[in-house]
């Protein structure tokens, strides 16, 4: 594992102008920092999306280019592990509406921590953090510290609807190598892989982002999973309506994330997502000015010192 010390060449670069290569170089060093820091309160972290793949999938060759370096924290943790590694000097940036994820700045490297409570703003599936924890199992070694590894299942279906996101909010597929590379080295198969989906309430997703992979790389796993994923021509016409949307319908914002919505595993989790939205966007506006007051002291350089964090 490379570390990098305050003196390193590295750590004198902003966070901005540090490559994506050379931080995925630097990441699992992060991930080891926080860990271990988190470690002293009992708080269990579970490596995420661009550090956990180039350590399981990425091994050999070149490094997978990562911005950033993702954890996930039970959601009834995230406010202690949001306090206690401030206390350690990791400087905030940002948080989220709502206080599921914020942005850090490592303290050693310029590198950033995205520290999440659940991987999605409002539910997009019923893949939440309490339930990868519990499938998730511990390792000590990859790390370098103790950290909670996802199951191998988990991993495909939070690309899945990672992916799925990317293509609704930016027009393409985020990283489609990563459907590739991931089953080999994850050692998957597609018929569980297509129950774990449909089970978690991310079948819908699969039928809209894996067709796109399809589209791009010869990717008969992909295949075979919307082969194994049982019928649903409900959300068959759905994910082609979204597609469609997606590729000719550049601006109808509105359109395609009632289309995102409707990717849900069944009305009930749409009318929920949908009201998890409009529940957040209306405290924001009835915070109004207060709240933007609140988070400029959260990150003001006082506010991140660790003597003036509680």
């Amino acid at each position: 594992m490379v570390r990098v010390t305050v003196g390193h060449p590295a750590a004198r670069l902003a966070p901005e102008t540090l490559t994506a290569t050379v931080a995925s170089v630097l990441s699992p060093g992060v991930v080891a920092r926080a860990a271990r820091i988190l470690g002293q309160r009992g708080i269990a972290v579970m490596p995420l999306k661009g550090v956990l793949l180039q350590r399981l999938v990425y091994r050999t060759g070149p490094p997978r280019p990562i911005g950033d370096v993702d954890l996930l924290v039970e959601p009834a943790r995230w406010p202690a592990a949001l306090d206690h590694l401030r206390a350690h000097g990791y400087r905030l940036r940002s948080v989220e509406p709502g206080g599921w994820q914020a942005l850090l700045t490592d303290p050693e490297v310029p590198l950033l921590i995205d520290l999440h409570a659940r991987i999605s703003r409002t539910p997009r599936s019923a893949l939440d953090a309490y339930g990868m924890f519990a499938r998730g199992r511990r390792d000590d070694r990859m790390f370098d510290a103790s950290v909670i590894l996802p199951d191998a299942r988990d991993i495909y279906a939070h690309l899945v609807i990672h992916a799925g996101m990317h293509l609704i909010n930016d027009g393409h597929l985020h990283h489609p190598t990563d459907f590739v590379s991931a089953p080999p080295a994850l050692d998957l198969r597609p018929e569980p892989v297509a129950q774990h989906l449909d089970r978690v309430g991310a079948s819908r997703w699969a039928r809209f982002v894996l067709p796109e992979v399809m589209s791009l790389h010869s990717a008969f796993f992909s295949e075979q999973v919307l082969h194994c994923l049982p019928p649903d021509q409900v959300g068959d016409i759905y994910a082609l309506c979204a597609r469609h949307f997606v590729h000719h319908r550049p601006r109808a914002g509105l359109v395609r994330r009632l289309l995102s919505v409707a990717l849900n595993p069944s009305a009930t989790a749409a009318a929920r997502a949908v009201a998890a939205g409009v529940s957040e966007r209306w405290k924001m506006v009835r915070s109004g000015p207060s709240n933007h007051r609140n988070l400029e002291e959260q990150l003001s350089p006082a506010a991140s010192s660790p003597a003036n964090t509680p």
